[in-house]
């Protein structure tokens, strides 16, 4: 009876072992990484490898200078690298909006992008700076890619009045996620 006891003492050591193993290995596959900005929250992905580089360090967009009508107001450098076997599709978005623009269309954002090989990234001329947490665009990266974005914040000229927005804030942070793996 105690030889019988111990054996599944044993056994329940080696299962609760395998678990604990399998759970660490799977935690280790499905981590991704945000370098150049290790205190961010702003990294909401989860990935086999995927990793986001903040070239200045800081998901953050944002400008505390004066700006005005066909102005750059702000821009922000960041690549994502595929270290794993897979195709990944992810998405870019905007989070914790502030828009206090009164005329919403003048504050536009545009993204462009280089990538290593010759496979197609997103890019797109002009869209309004949205108004609260949004998904700017989606793309995909083929294993072992890297994309390079440069994303830029102008505040257009227009032949109207654009007064009313004198003294008007904006700011966000840049995030991604994923969704699916092919």
């Amino acid at each position: 009876m105690e030889n019988r006891k111990r054996n599944i003492i044993i056994c329940l050591t080696f299962i609760i072992l395998i678990v604990l193993i399998l759970v660490g290995l799977t935690y280790a596959y499905y981590l991704a990484t945000v370098r150049n900005n290790p205190t961010s929250d702003s990294f909401s992905g989860r990935a086999a490898s995927l990793e986001l580089y903040y070239r200045d360090g800081s998901s953050s967009i944002s400008t505390t200078i004066e700006f005005f009508p066909g102005d750059l107001v702000a821009s922000k450098e960041f690549s994502l690298t595929n270290y794993s076997n897979t195709t990944l599709e992810y998405q870019v978005y905007i989070r914790d909006v502030v828009n206090t623009f009164s005329r919403k269309g003048d504050l536009v954002w545009s993204v462009s992008c280089t990538k290593t090989t010759g496979e197609d990234c997103y890019s797109t001329s002009e869209s309004t700076y949205p108004s609260s947490d949004t998904e700017i665009f989606s793309s995909s990266i083929s294993p072992y890619q890297v994309h390079y974005y440069k994303f830029h914040i102008n505040y257009k000229s227009v032949d109207e009045n654009q007064s009313v927005d004198m003294g008007a804030r904006y700011s966000g942070r840049l995030n991604i996620g994923t969704s699916r793996i092919r």
